[in-house]
């Protein structure tokens, strides 16, 4: 254990790649759309979810572009995940409603 502890510092190295950034933000859009939009057709019809996600993203975009906003980061994480808490309730609300 100490061993790994002592070699966490080298498995931040490789992390901090802006390409490796720019993969995990894109593959994070894709999949978090894909989530959002099969809901919304699937079920609860209410696009406050998905406008939470796309203000999310364009503040982790905007931080991403301007180098170092973290508070944008942060900012824009916090709205993702409120808009997954939305998708969450509305598709839990909407499936045990009778149809």
């Amino acid at each position: 254990m100490p061993l790994l502890i002592a070699m966490l510092p080298s498995f931040g190295a490789w992390l901090h790649n802006p390409a490796l950034e720019s993969a995990l933000i894109g593959g994070s859009m894709i999949l978090a759309g894909n989530i959002f939009i099969r809901d919304y057709r699937r079920g609860h019809r209410n696009l406050m979810p998905l406008l939470f996600l796309s203000l999310g993203f364009l503040l982790v975009l905007l931080s991403f572009a301007l180098d170092g906003m973290h508070e944008l980061s942060a900012a824009g994480g916090i709205v993702i995940f409120s808009g997954y808490v939305l998708n969450w309730r509305f598709g839990r609300k909407y499936a045990s409603c009778e149809h």
